[in-house]
């Protein structure tokens, strides 16, 4: 139910990105925020969304390695059914 539970919220976050924010639709606002923390308006988000994830150290790049991880398995896939 848990592992159910962190896709979903991943699913949202990539939905939220695609749709609200005109992103790529395979990232989270998260890994976005990480990306772009260098601009004053990502930066905001990034810093609030790190609130948010206290428990983590640095939930937004955690988030974007996780995006980096999905997509090199996703290759992998593709590559190994060719």
């Amino acid at each position: 139910m848990i592992a159910w539970l962190l896709r979903v919220s991943v699913w949202a976050s990539q939905t939220i990105n695609l749709w609200v924010l005109f992103g790529h639709h395979d990232m989270t606002v998260s890994a976005r925020c990480y990306i772009n923390r260098h601009k004053p308006y990502w930066r905001v988000a990034y810093k609030v969304i790190n609130k948010i994830f206290f428990w983590q150290d640095d939930h937004c790049r955690e988030s974007f390695k996780d995006d980096i991880k999905y997509a090199e398995e996703v290759q992998r896939y593709v590559e190994s059914n060719r």
